[in-house]
């Protein structure tokens, strides 16, 4: 007897939930929900299971029905364990510097403006800096000074007087 038409059945099984994992991955890449991953990977798992030498046959409605209980169970499994970052900044990474303290690397000088530049350090990378300072306080930068980060603005940081509040 002639199983051909058997291996070309499984791999239509196959290349069809693979094709099925594929678009909702590409979708998931636009969206950026994080659900459809999930159901990429069940996808992915019922084309493994159709390739795959099982000792019992199943159609369609069995592949169906293991894609979703696989999909609401990753689902479920995922949304139990992973959870979101604390630090909700990933599109400004420059957010998690406020606050934080810096070293001066050069001495701030005026320019133009009545604006005092000069260059920090902050985790082994030298940023270009303007100081703030309150009216009227007197402040003196010196190198190897720590100063506080109050805000980046065009890749300056834009910094204060440790004591300053």
């Amino acid at each position: 007897m002639d199983n051909s038409y058997l291996l070309a059945a499984s791999g239509l099984k196959f290349w069809g939930w693979l094709s099925i994992a594929a678009l909702l991955l590409g979708l998931e890449l636009f969206l950026g929900t994080q659900w459809l991953l999930w159901m990429a990977s069940a996808a992915t798992i019922v084309a493994i299971m159709g390739i795959m030498p099982l000792p019992w046959d199943y159609g369609l409605v069995a592949e169906i029905l293991t894609f979703c209980v696989i999909s609401i169970g990753l689902i479920i499994i995922t949304s139990r364990n992973v959870r979101p970052l604390k630090d909700n900044n990933i599109n400004e990474p420059t957010q998690r510097l406020l606050g934080k303290r810096a070293e001066i690397v050069s001495g701030f000088e005026l320019i133009t403006g009545g604006v005092l530049t000069g260059r920090v350090s902050f985790e082994d990378v030298v940023w270009p800096a303007d100081l703030k300072l309150d009216q009227g306080q007197d402040f003196t930068p010196l190198p190897s000074q720590s100063v506080e980060i109050v805000e980046v603005y065009e890749g300056r940081l834009i910094v204060k007087p440790l004591n300053s509040h």
